[in-house]
């Protein structure tokens, strides 16, 4: 008999054969694994989708975190896919996808005490990332929910409170433990047991229990969760959890934490029961995840005397932020029209003016269709009047012309106030209107606008205004990096760009995480103003203003992995040096380049077997990016290659992250300002053979990339076929003959690249192309390296890389092509999907 309590015992808790589970078989459900390097070993789970996800394929959908109760809650899974499926089908809620956790037999949600069990960290910061990247989701804290039950609410209210910028709403069904002693009822069935768990899991120690609690988390996050996170607290009144669930909705009303707490009258403990007797609540808490459509509005507001050029400046400015928004997902609405003649705009100018009605209308249209989840930026490039008695693009009232222009204003009080009364959760105002500080000031001073402001502040939701001071200075063009633009518009286009990514004041952008929040974007828009701003004009224009209540962490910029593509910039001057990268063994050097006359950054990764086997060569994994400059995904691309090398999937290498600039096109640009191609080809290998241990010779290299990395791996692989062993290409752009369309970063995209990278010469673009290198060179390839050409069958450029293909095949190169099916335009979906067999085949073959 104690020798089977023992049995019992350690069935209950996890063991690393649960952390991949037996496969539960459901309608619409698969069961799914990735590779965790927190874990060092697979990690399983289950994911629902419903119909529409295979039928609306341009759809993002919310997310619901499923976390199970105490014992695995593998028996519970099937009767959860029937809810949500049929309240999905009878437009209860709507369509989302469920991911089931493993939270192992009774993981608690935390990382344990000792480090042996990172069930958090696997959560947290490998499986959210790897859903994102894997499935078509709304990738910010808008579109996820967490939920769970007993152990599962638990760990929904701990994990939602630590880590509330992931998730928009947390929902605690009989939760517990929720006590802060370990002691309350219904911990575990037997005390034997909970004192087990208790040991188990925290190490015995009550400190570390408590450190870990939704009580204590709640408490040191209150601010981050008061009226931003939805949140619900839902126990059955014949649960023993009733007590704590009780204390804890008590201890959040305290914190300032608003909340639904209901007592569901019958209920035991009983995940589907209290589902179901939530009823109609129940499907209002889950259709309040909606996806965040985010809406751009823009215009710029001429005078009748401006001059074309002034007029031409102010379109171009529009154009330029729409450019930069709307491959970030944002849909755009823009009230001017181009000015495209001089006779044309000087016989009548007003088809080319923003009226009073215009942009009230506008704003109108945008409260009917905004969401209370989505974001809103309103640009404008635009004249104003100076002071509290302010009109938006018109003269002071006693102006002999204020008849004419009447129909123009529009007060700063009324402005504000239609700003104010948007329903969406985020307002964002850029304005390079002059004398648009009297918007500040309305906003600051004027009664009725502080009220409405207020009550936006009260509700947790973000308003944010940036804008230019006072005389019109900071409007004033003047050349910067090339570039006629006013520094205020020039710091808002580059924060787009991405360069605001990790900007900290003083430490500029040394953390980039592939998404810019409002504090980075205040930030960064703010010094890089200060910056341009000519002194003389600094005298009566010091500052531009920013003012608003607003969470400094919201994502305003989201991922490249939730389908945003950086628009088509070249660096001008060009980024030889880019920001540190930071991720475990990955290390930032530079080097001396002549071709650049000036040093040149690189990441490289180096694996454990680099330091342990000091005489052993290595070979080399060299990495191209693609357009943007690719900082943000080098530590999943270096979590993805460490943890397939310490598990043996594929051989110990270096990878080389190269920096090919913003969008340097892996060739020499024909100006000659960017010689890529010469610091690829003729410095960093040689440096790289001659600073690390490695295998010095064409058998000791790979060439890869990914989009304009793609495009890369092939031209620079195809051209040097003597450096190279084998070439991957992923999701490669562009490869058509000619560079006539460009879908990713659309007809103004494609224009910068062929002017930037090739001069605007076609020749010299059909010149530097994979296309025309691999005809050159076919002899050399042919039959002499491994070539494999990746893509997915929803990626923009997939037509492209078929055309490249039968390139290929009518050349006789041999080559793999594999179109990876429910696959975007995504470098780590891609990477996953294709696993590691290429790198083994590879070295494998270099040593036979």
């Amino acid at each position: 008999m104690k020798l089977l309590l023992i049995t019992v015992l350690v069935a209950a808790v996890a063991s690393p054969s649960t952390w991949v589970t037996p496969v539960v078989r459901a309608p619409r459900l698969q069961f799914r694994t990735f590779d965790s390097a927190a874990a060092k070993t697979k990690v399983s789970y289950h994911i629902y989708t419903p119909e529409s996800y295979d039928t609306d394929k341009e759809r993002r959908f919310p997310v619901l975190y499923w976390l199970h109760g105490s014992g695995g809650g593998l028996l519970g899974i099937r009767p959860l896919v029937e809810h949500f499926n049929t309240a999905i089908g009878a437009g209860k809620i709507p369509p989302m996808l469920v991911v089931f956790v493993n939270g192992l037999v009774n993981g608690m949600y935390c990382d344990w005490n000792g480090g042996n069990v990172p069930l958090e960290t696997v959560i947290i910061k490998e499986l959210v990332p790897h859903i994102d990247a894997t499935f078509r989701t709304i990738a910010s804290r808008e579109g996820r929910l967490i939920e769970g039950f007993s152990m599962g609410g638990y760990g929904a209210g701990r994990l939602g409170f630590k880590h509330h910028n992931l998730f928009g709403a947390v929902s605690i069904l009989g939760g517990g433990p929720l006590d802060l002693d370990f002691k309350g009822p219904r911990t575990t069935a037997k005390p034997q047991e909970r004192e087990h768990i208790f040991k188990t899991v925290w190490g015995g120690d009550i400190e570390y229990y408590r450190a870990q609690s939704p009580w204590v988390l709640a408490e040191q996050n209150k601010t981050g969760l008061a009226g931003r996170t939805r949140l619900r607290l839902a126990v059955g009144d014949r649960d023993g959890m009733l007590p704590p669930n009780q204390e804890l909705s008590a201890h959040l009303a305290r914190l300032g934490i608003r909340h639904d707490f209901l007592v569901l009258r019958g209920v035991g403990h009983d995940a589907l029961a209290a589902l179901n007797a939530l009823g109609d609540a129940n499907w209002n808490f889950y259709a309040a995840a909606k996806e965040d459509r985010r809406l751009f509005f823009a215009f710029s507001k001429a005078m009748i005397e401006d001059s074309v050029s002034q007029q031409q400046r102010g379109w171009d400015a529009v154009q330029s932020i729409k450019g930069r928004l709307e491959p970030l997902g944002f849909a755009s609405h823009i009230l001017q029209e181009p000015v495209r003649s001089h006779d044309e705009y000087a016989k009548n100018p007003f088809p080319f003016l923003i009226t009073r009605n215009r942009i009230v209308n506008e704003l109108e249209s945008c409260r009917q269709n905004l969401g209370s989840n989505d974001t809103i930026i309103v640009y404008s490039h635009s004249h104003g009047v100076q002071g509290r008695s302010g009109k938006l693009g018109g003269l002071p009232l006693d102006d002999p012309g204020a008849k004419l222009w009447r129909p123009a204003y529009l007060d700063w009080r009324e402005y504000a106030g239609q700003l104010l009364a948007l329903p969406a959760r985020t307002v964002v105002v850029l304005t390079m209107a002059c004398h648009s500080g009297g918007l500040v000031e309305f906003l600051n001073n004027d009664e009725k606008t502080k009220n409405l402001w207020q009550t936006r502040k009260e509700q947790g939701r973000n308003f944010l205004v940036i804008t230019s001071q006072k005389n019109g200075a900071l409007s004033n063009p003047r050349r910067i990096e090339g570039k006629l633009i006013n520094p205020f518009t020039y710091a808002v286009i580059k924060a787009f760009e991405g360069q605001a990514d990790g900007y900290q004041r003083g430490n500029a952008g040394q953390y980039p995480d592939g998404k810019m929040t409002l504090g980075e974007l205040v930030e960064f828009v703010m010094d890089e103003t200060r910056k341009h701003t000519r002194s003389e004009d600094a005298k009566n224009d010091p500052d531009p203003q920013t003012t608003g209540s607003y969470d400094p962490e919201f994502v305003i910029a989201p991922p490249a992995s939730s389908g945003a593509t950086p628009a088509a910039v070249q660096d001008d001057p060009p980024r030889w040096v880019t920001p540190v990268v930071r991720a475990p063994r990955l290390q930032f050097r530079t080097f001396d380049s002549a071709a650049a006359k000036t040093k040149v950054s690189y990441h490289i990764y180096t694996p454990e077997s680099y330091d342990t086997e000091k005489t052993r060569r290595f070979p080399v994994l060299y990495w191209l990016h693609g357009s943007g400059g690719g900082l943000p995904g080098v530590p999943q691309l270096v979590a993805h290659f460490d943890a397939a090398i310490r598990t043996g999937k594929t051989p110990p290498m270096l990878v080389v992250f190269v920096n090919g600039l913003r969008n340097g096109m892996w060739c020499d640009s024909k100006d000659g300002k960017r010689p890529v191609e010469t610091i690829v080809i003729k410095e960093l290998l040689p440096h790289i053979d001659a600073t690390f241990r490695t295998i010095a010779a064409r058998e000791g290299r790979i060439i890869e990339g990914f989009s304009m990395g793609g495009y890369g791996a092939g031209r620079l692989g195809f051209k040097y076929p003597e450096l190279f062993c084998a070439i991957s290409m992923l999701g490669a752009g562009p490869l058509q003959p000619e560079l006539n369309q460009a879908p990713r970063v659309g007809a103004q995209g494609r224009e910068q690249i062929l002017q930037d990278a090739f001069g605007g010469d076609m020749m010299y673009f059909k010149a530097q192309s994979p296309w025309m290198l691999a005809a050159r060179n076919a002899g050399a390839l042919r039959g002499k390296m491994p070539i494999r050409q990746v893509i997915g069958d929803q990626d923009e450029t997939s037509a492209f890389n078929r055309n490249f293909h039968e390139h290929l095949v009518k050349l006789e190169i041999p080559h793999t092509f594999t179109v990876l099916p429910g696959v975007g335009h995504n470098p780590m979906a891609v990477l996953k999907a294709l696993g590691w067999q290429f790198y083994r085949e590879v070295f494998d073959a270099q040593k036979r």
